[in-house]
């Protein structure tokens, strides 16, 4: 009797199976980006990107920055992408900022995907983020960043 049980769940496809939304994808892309620091030093982020699974998509982002002891500074972001869809997808990123001698800011961040709306909704992942900003003005600046790491939705 169990082996017609198993027999029977083989032939049906019952037991252990994964959607293809468990199985990690490659998450690559690069996005362009303007920055606007209000007096209270909150940082606001919008832009546009092209990446893997959303296509063109703008993004939206609140930023804090802490300087290090050593002259570096400490990023945590917090945005979503929206692709054109509407789908949203939620991530955080924390890294390390280091000035350079043209006055740019050279970043390297560590981004995770945590759900959103739509095909996103239970999102999961990580990337790695490598990118520049630079102040166009005393308040506010542009930045561009690439984006390369894994995502299961």
């Amino acid at each position: 009797m169990v082996a017609a049980l198993v027999a029977a769940a083989v032939v049906l496809g019952a037991g252990p199976a994964f959607a293809a939304g468990d199985q990690p994808r490659p998450m690559t892309g690069a996005c362009s980006t303007t920055f606007a620091v209000s007096p209270a030093g909150v940082i606001s982020i919008t832009g546009t990107c092209v990446l893997t699974h959303l296509g063109a998509a703008t993004y939206a982002a609140t930023q804090t920055v802490v300087p290090n002891g050593d002259g570096t500074v400490h990023i945590t972001i917090t945005g979503a992408y929206t692709a054109a869809n509407g789908d949203m997808l939620r991530s955080t990123l924390d890294g390390t900022g280091r000035f350079l001698a043209d006055g740019t800011v050279a970043y390297d961040t560590t981004e995770t995907f945590s759900g959103g709306t739509g095909r996103f909704a239970d999102a999961t992942g990580t990337a790695s983020d490598m990118g520049a900003a630079a102040f166009t003005s005393a308040t506010g600046g542009v930045s561009s960043f690439t984006v390369d790491g894994v995502i299961s939705y």
